[in-house]
Protein backbone atom coordinates (compact mmCIF):
# COMPACT_ATOMS: atom_id res chain seq x y z
CA UNK A 1 0.00 0.00 0.00
CA UNK A 2 2.82 2.44 0.90
CA UNK A 3 4.64 1.52 -2.29
CA UNK A 4 1.53 2.24 -4.41
CA UNK A 5 0.91 5.55 -2.62
CA UNK A 6 4.53 6.67 -3.05
CA UNK A 7 4.45 5.63 -6.72
CA UNK A 8 1.25 7.61 -7.29
CA UNK A 9 2.70 10.63 -5.46
CA UNK A 10 5.89 10.44 -7.55
CA UNK A 11 3.84 10.27 -10.75
CA UNK A 12 1.81 13.30 -9.69
CA UNK A 13 5.00 15.26 -8.91
CA UNK A 14 6.42 14.40 -12.35
CA UNK A 15 3.17 15.53 -13.99
CA UNK A 16 3.32 18.87 -12.14
CA UNK A 17 6.92 19.42 -13.31
CA UNK A 18 6.00 18.61 -16.93
CA UNK A 19 2.97 20.94 -16.78
CA UNK A 20 5.11 23.76 -15.36
CA UNK A 21 7.81 23.35 -17.99
CA UNK A 22 5.31 23.22 -20.88
CA UNK A 23 3.54 26.38 -19.67
CA UNK A 24 6.73 28.32 -20.32
CA UNK A 25 8.67 26.36 -22.90
CA UNK A 26 11.75 28.64 -23.02
CA UNK A 27 11.73 29.02 -26.81
CA UNK A 28 10.57 31.43 -29.46
CA UNK A 29 7.07 30.27 -30.39
CA UNK A 30 6.31 28.65 -33.69
CA UNK A 31 3.95 30.83 -35.71
CA UNK A 32 1.67 30.18 -38.68
CA UNK A 33 -0.37 32.42 -40.95
CA UNK A 34 -3.96 31.31 -41.61
CA UNK A 35 -5.98 33.21 -44.22
CA UNK A 36 -8.65 32.21 -46.78
CA UNK A 37 -8.11 28.50 -46.19
CA UNK A 38 -4.34 28.81 -46.61
CA UNK A 39 -1.86 27.89 -43.90
CA UNK A 40 1.77 29.01 -44.06
CA UNK A 41 4.48 28.59 -41.46
CA UNK A 42 6.23 31.83 -40.48
CA UNK A 43 9.89 32.07 -39.57
CA UNK A 44 11.11 34.95 -37.38
CA UNK A 45 13.43 37.37 -39.15
CA UNK A 46 14.45 39.04 -35.89
CA UNK A 47 14.42 37.80 -32.30
CA UNK A 48 15.76 38.46 -28.84
CA UNK A 49 15.24 35.69 -26.28
CA UNK A 50 16.68 35.03 -22.82
CA UNK A 51 15.98 31.88 -20.81
CA UNK A 52 17.30 30.09 -17.76
CA UNK A 53 19.74 27.24 -18.28
CA UNK A 54 21.05 25.46 -15.20
CA UNK A 55 22.30 28.10 -12.76
CA UNK A 56 22.56 30.91 -15.32
CA UNK A 57 20.76 32.55 -18.19
CA UNK A 58 21.28 32.06 -21.90
CA UNK A 59 20.52 34.75 -24.48
CA UNK A 60 19.70 34.30 -28.14
CA UNK A 61 19.81 37.22 -30.55
CA UNK A 62 19.18 37.13 -34.28
CA UNK A 63 18.65 39.98 -36.69
CA UNK A 64 18.05 39.46 -40.37
CA UNK A 65 16.37 41.11 -43.30
CA UNK A 66 12.65 40.59 -43.87
CA UNK A 67 11.74 38.85 -47.14
CA UNK A 68 7.95 39.17 -46.72
CA UNK A 69 7.39 35.51 -47.45
CA UNK A 70 5.21 33.57 -47.48
CA UNK A 71 2.76 35.25 -49.83
CA UNK A 72 -0.94 34.57 -49.51
CA UNK A 73 -3.73 35.31 -52.01
CA UNK A 74 -6.60 37.12 -50.33
CA UNK A 75 -9.78 39.13 -50.91
CA UNK A 76 -10.09 42.92 -50.56
CA UNK A 77 -11.11 42.69 -46.88
CA UNK A 78 -9.30 39.80 -45.25
CA UNK A 79 -8.75 38.67 -41.70
CA UNK A 80 -5.32 37.05 -41.50
CA UNK A 81 -4.80 35.05 -38.31
CA UNK A 82 -1.38 34.38 -36.86
CA UNK A 83 -1.33 31.39 -34.52
CA UNK A 84 1.41 31.44 -31.87
CA UNK A 85 2.10 27.94 -30.54
CA UNK A 86 2.95 29.04 -27.02
CA UNK A 87 0.76 28.67 -23.96
CA UNK A 88 2.01 31.88 -22.37
CA UNK A 89 0.03 34.95 -23.46
CA UNK A 90 2.00 37.51 -25.46
CA UNK A 91 2.44 40.73 -23.54
CA UNK A 92 2.05 42.75 -26.73
CA UNK A 93 1.43 42.09 -30.41
CA UNK A 94 1.91 44.88 -32.93
CA UNK A 95 1.39 44.75 -36.70
CA UNK A 96 2.63 47.27 -39.25
CA UNK A 97 1.69 47.15 -42.93
CA UNK A 98 2.57 48.99 -46.12
CA UNK A 99 1.60 48.71 -49.78
CA UNK A 100 5.20 49.29 -50.93
CA UNK A 101 8.70 48.52 -49.77
CA UNK A 102 11.57 50.99 -49.53
CA UNK A 103 15.02 49.40 -49.63
CA UNK A 104 13.51 46.06 -48.58
CA UNK A 105 11.64 47.43 -45.55
CA UNK A 106 8.13 48.80 -45.06
CA UNK A 107 7.61 52.19 -46.67
CA UNK A 108 5.00 54.54 -45.11
CA UNK A 109 3.80 51.84 -42.71
CA UNK A 110 0.45 51.99 -40.97
CA UNK A 111 -0.54 50.13 -37.82
CA UNK A 112 -3.10 47.34 -38.20
CA UNK A 113 -5.68 46.57 -35.53
CA UNK A 114 -4.83 43.33 -33.70
CA UNK A 115 -7.22 41.24 -31.62
CA UNK A 116 -5.57 38.58 -29.47
CA UNK A 117 -7.58 35.53 -28.37
CA UNK A 118 -6.72 32.22 -26.67
CA UNK A 119 -7.73 29.01 -28.47
CA UNK A 120 -7.40 25.31 -27.72
CA UNK A 121 -5.54 23.06 -30.15
CA UNK A 122 -5.98 19.59 -28.76
CA UNK A 123 -4.75 19.67 -25.18
CA UNK A 124 -2.66 22.85 -25.63
CA UNK A 125 -3.59 26.49 -25.55
CA UNK A 126 -2.39 28.70 -28.41
CA UNK A 127 -2.78 32.42 -28.99
CA UNK A 128 -4.37 33.76 -32.17
CA UNK A 129 -3.74 37.32 -33.37
CA UNK A 130 -6.42 38.47 -35.83
CA UNK A 131 -5.46 41.34 -38.11
CA UNK A 132 -7.93 43.63 -39.83
CA UNK A 133 -6.44 44.16 -43.31
CA UNK A 134 -7.58 45.83 -46.53
CA UNK A 135 -5.59 44.62 -49.52
CA UNK A 136 -5.99 46.76 -52.64
CA UNK A 137 -3.17 45.11 -54.62
CA UNK A 138 -0.42 43.96 -52.26
CA UNK A 139 0.20 44.41 -48.57
CA UNK A 140 3.48 43.75 -46.77
CA UNK A 141 3.09 42.97 -43.07
CA UNK A 142 5.59 42.98 -40.21
CA UNK A 143 4.34 41.45 -36.96
CA UNK A 144 6.18 41.92 -33.66
CA UNK A 145 5.27 40.09 -30.44
CA UNK A 146 6.82 40.12 -26.98
CA UNK A 147 6.44 37.94 -23.90
CA UNK A 148 7.08 38.64 -20.23
CA UNK A 149 10.27 37.15 -18.79
CA UNK A 150 9.00 34.59 -16.28
CA UNK A 151 12.36 33.09 -15.43
CA UNK A 152 13.91 36.14 -13.78
CA UNK A 153 16.69 36.51 -16.31
CA UNK A 154 15.74 40.13 -16.92
CA UNK A 155 15.99 39.87 -20.67
CA UNK A 156 13.60 40.62 -23.47
CA UNK A 157 11.59 37.87 -25.10
CA UNK A 158 10.42 39.12 -28.47
CA UNK A 159 10.39 38.22 -32.15
CA UNK A 160 9.31 39.65 -35.51
CA UNK A 161 7.72 37.77 -38.39
CA UNK A 162 6.84 39.00 -41.87
CA UNK A 163 4.59 37.98 -44.76
CA UNK A 164 2.77 39.53 -47.69
CA UNK A 165 -0.79 39.44 -48.94
CA UNK A 166 -1.73 39.69 -52.62
CA UNK A 167 -5.23 40.40 -53.83
CA UNK A 168 -6.73 37.73 -56.09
Amino acid sequence: MRFTASLALGGLAALVVVATVSAHDHRVPRAALHVNGQRNRLAPWSLSWVSRSGQGCVGEEADGVPDFRPRADVHLHSTPRIVFRKEQRPRRVRALAAEQLEDGYLGDAKRLDVKLRPRQRGDRRVWVAKLDATVRHRLFVDLHASWRDREGCGGPESASWDFSLRRR
